[in-house]
């Protein structure tokens, strides 16, 4: 997840000192080949530089590519994948190794198996020119298929020849603090954002190296300046440790918005806790953002919207409605939503009476762990 805003005004920034129009189309292929690329630009610009690029009597594997991509991404042009494949292929086809790359990896996602096996096939031709991403490409693939060892060694091949994503992806499976701090540090300052936003997480909590609050907030701030929806939320986490309420609000609402589902859950917690601005409890908006995290699959949300509901704080009383939030988190094994489900049924509240299905629930909720499932199963002399 990634705040298109966020990323869109770190690249216009650039933009402003140096008009994108006025770069070859040499250099506007080496910019593709950047974290920050050409997908910032928007509006009359991007209409502009597609429709020179489009006119251009150049029709070498550069401005094909070009093409490709600015079909691909929508860059002054509807998004058109037919286009764009057939672009990159021309590209491809005249030795462009990073068109191969994308090329590859268009066609590898496609429902057609004849096209699949196309796709692995440039891949493969990118990988062996010495393009890092087709390398991460076959790596991740052969790791998802359960080839964990051989997956790695195209990663760090990856890695070696500079490529950020695969140096990232090394730190999160290395079983070494230490490791993976060096491979985060390597990532981050090549401005990969997730790295950034993983760097600042081992800064916060000292993981592989020295724990530094100021470090940590560097580095989420140089993530969240690139996009990074985790490093807003953990930004947020950050700042809520140092009792800044109001700036870590702002944060988990901002990541929130963005679809991140432990900061629509987290900025539920803090409105009901009153760990914002006002210092009181607001549960109409915690309500409001724990609708947003039950309704994205959170079993803790599920479980506290369904006791809102049923309690008629921050919304109309709905029995029924409790009923189906706490199924909902019931089916993720959520042990309070087990619970308070089976006392649903061992009382007809909301739904029929069904008391077998009850103390069965009551049963699996105090297996999982709920005191409040272990006390009420001691109540009803079924002992636990």
């Amino acid at each position: 997840m990634r705040s298109i805003l966020c990323r869109m005004a770190f690249v216009q920034h650039r933009f402003c000192h140096a008009s994108v129009l006025d770069l070859s189309h040499k250099e506007l292929d080496a910019m593709l080949n950047t974290i920050e690329g050409i997908d910032g630009i928007s509006g009359d610009q991007a209409t502009i530089l597609f429709n020179k690029v489009n006119s251009s009597t150049e029709r070498d594997a550069t401005t094909y590519r070009l093409l490709g991509e600015f079909y691909w991404n929508g860059i002054g042009v509807e998004h058109n994948e037919e286009k764009a494949i057939k672009y990159l292929k021309k590209s491809a086809e005249r030795g462009h190794r990073e068109a191969m790359c994308h090329l590859g990896h268009c066609l590898e996602n496609s429902n057609c198996d004849e096209e699949k096996a196309e796709g692995r096939m440039w891949t493969k031709k990118a990988a062996d020119l010495g393009v890092g991403k087709a390398n991460y490409n076959i790596g991740m693939q052969l790791i998802d298929d359960g080839s964990l060892e051989e997956g790695v060694a195209h990663l760090t091949v990856a890695a070696e020849a500079g490529d950020s994503s695969s140096m990232n992806q090394l730190g999160l499976m290395s079983s070494s603090d230490e490791e993976s701090f060096q491979y985060f540090t390597q990532a981050s300052n090549l401005s990969h954002p997730e790295a950034m936003n993983n760097l600042g997480y081992a800064y916060q909590h000292g993981v592989g190296t020295t724990q530094s609050a100021p470090l940590a907030m560097k580095w989420y701030d140089e993530a969240v300046l690139l996009g990074s929806i985790d490093g807003l939320y953990n930004k947020g986490h950050l700042l809520m440790t140092q009792s800044k309420f109001k700036e870590s609000m702002q944060c988990f609402t901002a990541a929130g918005e963005n679809g991140h589902i432990e900061a629509q859950a987290t900025a539920g917690f803090c409105s009901q806790q009153g760990k914002i601005e006002s210092g009181k409890s607001d549960i109409s908006a915690a309500v409001y953002w724990w609708t947003k995290a039950a309704d994205n699959g959170h079993a803790a949300s599920q479980t506290n919207l369904g006791i809102c509901h049923l309690q008629g704080a921050g919304c109309e009383c709905d029995p029924k409605a409790a009923v189906a939030r706490f199924r909902q988190s019931a089916k993720q094994q959520h042990p309070q939503g087990m619970a308070m489900l089976a006392s649903c049924l061992l009382n007809g509240t909301g739904c029929e009476k069904d008391s077998k299905s009850g103390t069965a629930y009551l049963v699996a909720a105090a297996n999982l762990g709920s005191e409040e499932a272990k006390k009420a199963l001691l109540i009803a002399g079924h002992g636990h």
